[in-house]
């Protein structure tokens, strides 16, 4: 019996996509190019510049809609972006209020760390344990 061998491309039966583009990235392209042309309808160009610009924009508009940036959609871009700017941080050199503050922690950590170590060895003298049997000769054990 002979075996039959198919080869599917890749880009075969995927779900969610119209071409390459995914439905979010045509979706947003599809919104940008709608703002643009509204934007340009409401402006007083003469019919010719809102023709040229339209076109122009659009199409620029429309690429950076369907191919999004680094991976993300539009969207996703701008979200991770605010995000981004929120809970960004300037790290700056500490200052000497900052190093005391530090030296301060580290010695509370170790006291803490201290007292933990003290609590333990204090369980282990208080519980008991059966005395080993056999006892090495160097260790000071008696023969019984």
């Amino acid at each position: 019996m002979r075996k039959t061998r198919f080869i599917i491309p890749k880009n075969f039966a995927e779900n969610g996509k119209i071409y390459k583009f995914s439905i979010k990235n045509v979706i947003e392209a599809g919104l940008l190019i709608t703002a643009d042309i509204t934007f340009f309808y409401i402006m007083p160009f003469p019919i010719k510049a809102k023709l040229y610009g339209i076109i122009i924009t659009s199409m620029l508009l429309g690429s950076l809609g369907l191919m999004g940036i680094n991976g993300m959609s539009l969207s996703e871009f701008i979200i991770a972006y605010i995000q981004h700017k929120k809970n960004a941080k300037v790290y700056t050199a500490p200052t000497s209020k900052d190093k005391i503050t530090r030296e301060k922690m580290l010695i509370e950590k170790k006291r803490k760390k201290q007292k933990l170590q003290e609590k333990e060895n204090r369980k282990k003298k208080h519980t008991f344990t059966k005395p080993n049997k056999h006892y090495s000769k160097e260790k000071g054990a008696t023969d019984e």
